[in-house]
């Protein structure tokens, strides 16, 4: 199945062994995150969670 990431735009293909793909098999027009800005989405509020708590 071909999806786009609601973030960056890229398109990837997912496979059953993928864990999106039941939840987007049933809603296509669910959210699709991919690793990589979920990932980076995780770092950035990790990094704003410090901050706060330094404040």
């Amino acid at each position: 199945m071909e999806v786009r990431c609601n973030i960056c735009g890229k398109t990837h293909e997912i496979d059953k062994l993928d864990r999106n793909y039941e939840r987007l098999a049933k809603n296509p027009t669910g959210v699709y995150i991919c690793d990589g800005c979920s990932k980076m989405l995780s770092m950035q509020a990790a990094k704003d969670n410090e901050i706060l708590k330094k404040s």
